[in-house]
């Protein structure tokens, strides 16, 4: 697990008008297929996001596509992360701090479960029953979100 170390092409266009409204990019990827653009956005913020949070990033980003790129021909698909998205990134990890998750660490079998605390470009401290854990990223095989774990923050 890494930090991305580049963006996406549209994520200079994007990140300042999503993160003006309140939300953190979670996910983005644009493609072209058949001459048409497609971009998925993954968006999350404290509490949640909702379906009308969705359109309201969608009716706000689509024209701003449409004339960055010269196209109506834009495909735009907005969602949340999901309450079990399995987390790709390092840069997540931060997003998501005081959420609880389900973990696999390398050379080992059982899932553990714990609270993302802090995190850092090669570490992440894991909250496991009140005391914490801090882990190279390196060590991390899969992690995912887990809300049957609850911060107490």
């Amino acid at each position: 697990m890494e930090y991305l170390e580049s963006k996406d092409p549209q994520y200079d266009l994007l990140a300042p008008v999503i993160e003006g409204m309140g939300y953190h990019i979670v996910e983005l990827k644009s493609r072209t297929v058949q001459r048409q653009l497609h971009v998925s956005l993954v968006v999350h913020r404290e509490p949640g996001v909702t379906l009308e949070d969705c359109s309201q990033i969608f009716r706000t980003i689509q024209p701003r596509l449409e004339m960055a790129n010269s196209s109506r021909d834009i495909h735009l698909e907005v969602s949340s992360p999901g309450i079990t998205r399995r987390l790709k990134t390092a840069d997540e990890l931060a997003v998501f701090k005081d959420r609880g998750v389900k973990y696999l660490l390398d050379e080992e079998s059982d899932w553990r479960s714990g609270i993302i605390g802090e995190a850092a470009a090669d570490m992440v401290t894991i909250i496991n029953e009140d005391h914490p854990e801090e882990i190279p990223l390196s060590r991390i095989k899969r992690i995912k979100l887990d809300d049957t774990q609850r911060s107490g923050r």
